[in-house]
């Protein structure tokens, strides 16, 4: 049996944890739910301009960015953020007039600025979010509409994306190459979600295949890492050096899901846990300046030396996935994370709900933009900590999920 890990002193943790609270409820989800949704044609904003008074700037839409907001605003209703349900159905409706094509193609990958279909090809990665964020609206809300959209997507993914290797599914239709493993993991993601909420042998069945997947093809033993890129039979590509590219951002994030699903099914991943976490942490976070890198390679070296906002949410999601499935301390590399966050990404200058998505290797912020897709890692990550890291008796505020 699992023994929990330890909270904290409760002095060290109360401010680090508070100002998480703080800036999800009082800054960022009040903002987002006033200011993230298209006045003209009811979807969400794509892209602001980073300024004190956001404004969002014309741009394509994705639909990843959709299902992404529909989960936002869907568990900032569950956690009590004002008016969210409101934008949650918004987005919902949005989703199924705009995106949605039908049973025979699913969904569309881009909009145009004005909310009309752009580029029609489907894609598993957004069929992955959309399927994410009808399983959190459907928690929110209890929507048969909602549900019902899930499972035609999952019909969709089986009957269309399948790949005729038997090994997993086309990125997307066409098939093409290089196979990724990204998309696999979103699905595994939104799968676990349906699952957890809407219960069947089949989302089971298919959660542990994807896990599977992924112990047997997608990550290399060799190296502790997780290889971005495969041929058609999912041999990992290697660079020009014979090194591996990985994301440290990804092997953290897919630490974190698999904790999920050794909840969910009671399969044992911690080592496997362990080792990307370890791995991403050794290789993919810099030792000066505590920034998880874009992109780095199996010698050491490192490809992107960027850091985008999302990589280091996702630090703190996988130590945090290790800890619940080990019953280890993951505080000091969680409130690091945090730290670096609050430092650059979220501190001087970035606007008030708002951030830096990409700091330089020098430390400095490089982008006048704020991509709307970041908010889900950020909701995300900072929301398990308060799950984990409860409100202290003092707090007037609990998160409840």
């Amino acid at each position: 049996m699992i023994e929990a890990f330890k909270v904290p002193h409760r002095t060290a943790a109360s401010s680090a944890v508070e100002k998480v609270r703080s800036w999800v409820l009082d800054e960022a989800m009040p903002l987002w739910v006033r200011h993230g949704i298209n006045s003209t044609h009811g979807g969400p904003v794509e892209v602001f301009a980073l300024d004190d008074d956001p404004q969002p700037l014309a741009a394509p839409m994705r639909t990843r960015v959709t299902g992404r907001q529909l989960y936002a605003f869907s568990h900032a209703h569950l956690m009590g953020v004002p008016d969210s349900l409101a934008a949650a159905d918004q987005m919902f409706d949005f989703l199924r007039r705009r995106i949605w094509l039908g049973a025979e193609k699913g969904w569309c990958r881009t909009l145009s600025s004005a909310g009309q279909p752009l580029d029609l090809q489907p894609d598993l990665y957004d069929f992955s979010f959309c399927l994410f964020g009808l399983a959190w609206y459907y928690e929110a809300t209890g929507s048969a509409q909602a549900l019902s959209l899930a499972l035609q997507t999952l019909e969709i993914v089986e009957r269309d994306f399948r790949h005729p290797s038997g090994m997993g599914y086309h990125n997307a239709l066409p098939g093409m190459l290089p196979r990724q493993q990204n998309p696999h993991m979103h699905l595994l993601e939104a799968v676990l979600k349906l699952n957890a909420v809407a219960p069947s042998q089949q989302l089971s069945s298919l959660a542990s295949e994807l896990v599977a997947l992924f112990s047997d093809k997608f990550f290399s033993c060799e190296y502790d890492c997780l290889p971005e890129f495969f041929t058609s039979d999912l041999e990992p590509l290697r660079e020009a050096t014979g090194c591996f590219r990985f994301e440290p951002g990804h092997q953290f994030e897919w630490a974190w899901i698999l904790a999920q699903h050794q909840k969910q099914s009671g399969a044992d991943h911690s080592d496997l846990i362990r080792r990307l976490v370890a791995g991403a942490e050794q290789l993919g976070v810099s030792q000066t300046s505590g920034l998880t890198f874009n992109a780095v390679a199996t010698n050491g070296a490192v490809l992107d030396p960027g850091s985008r906002t999302w990589p280091n949410t996702e630090r703190i999601k996988g130590w945090l996935g290790l800890s619940e499935v080990t019953g280890e301390d993951p505080w000091k590399k969680v409130e690091s994370a945090c730290d670096t966050l609050f430092k650059y990404h979220l501190g001087p200058g970035a606007p008030r709900g708002l951030w830096h998505d990409t700091i330089s290797e020098q430390g400095l912020a490089i982008t006048d933009t704020v991509p709307a897709s970041t908010l889900y890692h950020l909701l995300l990550a900072f929301s398990e900590i308060l799950r984990l890291y409860p409100a202290q008796e003092n707090s007037t505020r609990s998160c409840e999920k």
